[in-house]
């Protein structure tokens, strides 16, 4: 039978609503997202074009772009898409020019993108992605767009990335972006979308009862008997293309045929003419959508041909026509699937080799996006000698990728040659192509493959091929505190630089700088120390910029140790000169970034916001979202330090959210140092909790990692826990910390040894610390974390300790250099631990001390929303009272003044923090204690007998 008509849009009521409610956001100039997402034939497609078509009413500019499940597209393919439809609606590319972003987007809408990959660093793409922002947000100035992306659950990495960037960052817009996935994975694009303010989540389910009927009484064009309607709704469960082809069904079945309730592509193409059998498993081995020219070189006939034998399945409903940039296409993505699931394999293999031949007979040798079409269909037919004619097409499609910024998609094209080439390709090759997915796999943040991938090609080397293939690997991946990773590198390193003569070359330099920056957190002080000295005697003499800025990061990570504070402050400066000369403004970040590590452990907190709003200039120049994370992140860290905890939790949740960070362990273990800090003066709220758990991956770094969960363990009262994990750190007194988290090793593991009972370690840990009086517990390398001046963690060790006057001298020294610090969050910690210590020496004036200490810091508790502090600062009121004359405590005797100030119970909750409840039984406690019937009594008792500060 002839395909259904095209059927009034039914059921989706409350879907409209939001369609319309988005157009309005976006009129209105607030940039909207939908995300709809259901299930393969619920009506996505479906509902997007009711929105395109309500959108171009409103006189918004449209413009699709389509995912494809095959490897056949362009990285970004759907973006590709709908700015070459921008380009022939609106202004873009003159706005491009005006933005001076032209350069940027040409890697994302040319046709003629180069197929050579040039090295470069992995931000470049998210210049391309800030440019696409920019551009969007300045065409949506000048007249409404709305994009429609389908099937982005098949999208490339690229795509998706891109996707999120604009969900968080896309300026206020007139811009409607309405996106179709079934997507339900783990990590997949619901979950990255979700929660992100701009997105509004549609769900789709299947239609009503009501709709489902007049679906099929529109399709069919008749009325349906009741046990049809139940028998179809029974069995579609409203889905909107099972209706449809239900509805194909009961037409066959009513002309006495043998249609049945279910999907009926294969059986309704098996009725069509053989040919255009033949032409419709052709086209779908193509992909969903197809040139009818290059089917019929595939078929070998005439395109006229083609376009007979193609007519049968249009009037059938299985293709639509005439839809650019490809004549046809499958008339839903579960139609091409039924298609290709029946095709035998032999036959696959037949006509993905017709494929390749016609279109390498089309385009010859030249570059262009048919170079992923050509690399599938060779790879798909490839078998005796075709395995290296299939290996080299992948390989050129995986270099364009990497031009066109396409990483994971370069990533996987690059391992394919390789498995594809087989014995065909020799040794020296499959090392190249493995080292090539080794870069990728870096630039793409997927560091476990990109170890993987380079260890292969290494296996694969031959000899005379191995030294030059051992310097890309060893420099390919950046030490990030994985072990095996680092060690691996370090071996890398020390084989080519045994082979290296002794001339002061930009590469021995190099290799020095990367093999000393292998022992970050796999310490060996004395080679570091060597071989980083020798990195910068080597880049100073031979000049290279590159060599320089390599042999003094080395340096910084060997100075990162709280003894080398001086050296670390003239490496900075360094960086921070040859930046500024060089005009690179990422090694003058790199210059400030490392001076504020300085600044955190020296104290001087008031300078870091200088060099921190220099640091943001530099990193909008660079447009970097690493260089921007660091910012930000470094921004949370100070707020932490200065107790301004929600914006410190609001600008890492900002910092994180700036990227995908792959499989990196740094950002998502420094976010969990300052959440750990937060915690540490607010409490562990559920907030808190939840997204210290999610922000803390496995395989961390060793010893700080183990440490820092030992120390959040025993936190939390699990010390048993707690103390497994502490004693597989070996004795105290054999600790070997990096260099860069001495002072936190310290801080944490002394904490950790209290909560145990561990007076033994707590005195190795004081012994430590003592050599560093004067400086602040802070990261060396990276701000993770700030935590006081080393005098707070002495103070606390003595107190331990049994150390009395020790401990109030240390803690007073503590508040003092933290408020000079301007360090508000520790001064309180500090003032808390130090009245705590005076209560518990009890010397003749002490009692008085600690009240009048934790009386007047309270207040400043409170106000800064720093709970736990706080609460440990009532504590000590609480204690003083409990042995102080007259009936009430000294929480009672606070209520009482608040009372004679006229506050209701629920003022007097605000005012106190607590809840209202609480507070209704502190007022009845004093009537009953002082035998009062109202509050008026309670006001002129406080006022006879003074204030909590100054009874008269």
């Amino acid at each position: 039978m002839q395909a259904p008509r095209r059927t009034e849009f039914v059921g989706r009521q409350r879907e409209l609503a939001v369609v319309d409610a988005a157009l309005a956001r976006a009129e209105a100039g607030e940039a909207a997202v939908v995300l709809c997402r259901g299930e393969a034939g619920i009506g996505k497609t479906r509902l997007a074009e009711e929105a395109a078509g309500r959108a171009a009413g409103r006189g918004f500019a449209v413009a699709w772009g389509m995912a494809d499940d095959s490897v056949a597209t362009p990285p970004l393919w759907p973006w590709r898409q709908v700015f070459r439809a921008l380009q022939t609606s609106t202004r873009i590319l003159s706005i491009a020019g005006d933005q001076a972003v032209a350069a940027p987007l040409r890697r994302l809408w040319g046709e003629g993108a180069k197929a050579q990959w040039v090295e470069t660093g992995a931000e470049e793409r998210f210049l391309v992605f800030d440019a696409v922002s920019r551009v969007l947000a300045a065409t949506a100035a000048e007249e409404r767009l709305a994009i429609f992306l389908e099937d982005m659950h098949w999208a490339d990495e690229a795509s998706l990335l891109l996707l999120r960037q604009l969900a968080l960052g896309l300026p206020a817009a007139r811009c409607l972006v309405w996106i179709n996935t079934r997507d339900p994975a783990p990590g997949g694009l619901v979950e990255r979308l979700a929660g992100l303010r701009r997105v509004h989540d549609l769900p789709l389910v299947g239609l009503e009862p009501d709709s489902v009927r007049r679906e099929l009484e529109s399709l069919t064009g008749t009325e349906v008997t009741e046990s049809e309607f139940a028998g179809i709704t029974a069995l579609t469960g409203g889905n909107p293309f099972s209706v449809r082809e239900a509805a194909i069904s009961l037409g066959e079945q009513r002309a006495g045929g043998r249609g049945h309730l279910g999907t009926a592509v294969r059986p309704r193409l098996a009725r069509l003419p053989e040919a255009t059998q033949t032409a419709v498993q052709g086209a779908a081995v193509l992909g969903r959508e197809f040139d009818s020219s290059v089917l019929a070189g595939v078929l070998a006939i005439a395109e006229g041909a083609c376009l007979e034998a193609l007519a049968p399945a249009v009037a059938a409903g299985l293709l639509q026509a005439g839809l650019p940039p490809a004549s046809h296409r499958f008339a839903h993505a579960l139609v091409h699937g039924a298609v290709l699931e029946g095709i035998s394999p032999a036959v696959q293999h037949a006509l993905h080799r017709g494929a390749a031949e016609a279109l390498e007979a089309r385009h010859g040798s030249e570059a262009g996006p048919h170079l992923f079409e050509i690399a599938r269909h060779r790879a798909a037919s490839a078998s005796g000698g075709s395995r290296g004619l299939a290996a080299s097409w992948l390989e050129r499609a995986a270099d364009l990728a990497m031009a066109q910024l396409g990483y994971e998609h370069a990533a996987r094209l690059y391992e394919q040659a390789a498995s594809v080439g087989g014995a065909e390709i020799d040794a020296q090759a499959r090392s190249r192509l493995l080292l090539g997915a080794a870069r990728a796999h870096n630039l793409a943040g997927a560091l476990g493959d990109c170890h993987r991938c380079r260890m292969s090609a290494l296996e694969s080397a031959p000899d005379q091929a191995r030294p030059h293939l051992v310097v890309e690997a060893a420099l390919v991946l950046d030490p990030v505190g994985q072990p095996g990773f680092d060690l691996a590198t370090r071996q890398m390193c020390r084989e080519v630089l045994d082979r290296l003569g002794p001339d002061p070359t930009p590469l021995r330099a190099r290799l020095s700088a990367r093999f000393a920056e292998t022992f970050i957190f796999l310490p060996d002080n004395d080679a570091a120390e060597e071989a980083s000295a020798e990195a910068v005697r080597v880049a100073e003499a031979s000049g290279d910029l590159a060599a320089r800025v390599a042999a003094f990061r080395a340096r910084q990570v060997v100075a990162a140790h709280p003894g080398k504070l001086a050296e670390r402050e003239e490496v900075a400066d360094r960086l921070t000169r040859l930046g500024e000369a060089a005009g690179r403004a990422d090694v003058e970040l790199r210059g400030r970034l490392c001076r504020v590590d300085v600044l955190f452990q020296q104290g001087r907190l008031g300078r870091i916001p200088g060099e921190l709003d220099r640091s943001a200039v530099l990193a909008d120049a660079l447009r970097s979202p690493l260089a921007r994370y660091q910012v930000l992140h470094t921004r949370a860290v100070l707020a932490q330090a200065q107790g301004r905890l929600a914006e410190a939790r609001r600008l890492s949740d900002e910092a994180i959210g700036l990227a995908a960070w792959g499989d990196h362990p740094e950002p998502p273990n420094r976010r969990a140092a300052v959440l750990s800090g937060i915690a540490r003066h607010a409490g562990l709220d559920g907030v808190t909790r939840t997204a210290l758990e999610s922000s803390t991956p496995g395989g961390r770094p060793p010893f700080i990692a183990d440490l820092a969960l030992a120390h959040d363990l025993a936190g939390e009262g699990r010390l048993g826990e707690a103390g497994d994990l502490w004693r597989s750190l070996g004795p105290v007194a054999h600790w070997r910390p990096p260099p860069h988290v001495v002072l936190l090793g310290a801080a944490l593991g002394l904490e950790t040894a209290i909560a145990l009972g561990r007076p033994e370690d707590v005195q190795v840990l004081q012994d430590w610390l003592q050599a560093y009086r004067g400086h602040h517990v802070a990261c060396g390398l990276g701000a993770a974390t700030y935590l006081g001046p080393v005098e707070l963690w002495l103070g606390k060790a003595a107190l331990h300790l049994g150390q009395r006057d020790a401990a109030a001298a240390f803690l007073g020294q503590a508040r003092q250099l933290s408020r000079e610090a301007g360090a508000a969050g520790y001064e309180l910690e500090s003032a808390s631990d130090e009245a705590a210590a005076l209560l518990l020496r009890d010397a003749p004036g002490d009692r008085e001390g600690a009240r009048a200490l934790a009386a007047e810091h309270l207040d400043a508790a409170r106000a800064l929303r720093l709970h736990a502090v706080a609460g440990r600062m009532q504590d000590v009121l609480d204690a003083v009272e409990r042995s102080a004359p007259g009936p009430l405590t000294v929480r009672e005797r606070e209520v009482a003044g608040l009372v004679a100030q006229g506050l209701s119970n629920r003022e007097i909750a605000d005012r106190l923090v607590l809840s209202e409840r609480t507070a209704q039984n502190h007022v009845q406690h004093i009537l009953t204690k002082l035998g009062f019937r109202n509050r008026a009594q309670v006001a002129l008792w406080f006022e006879r007998q003074g204030t909590i500060h100054g009874e008269k």
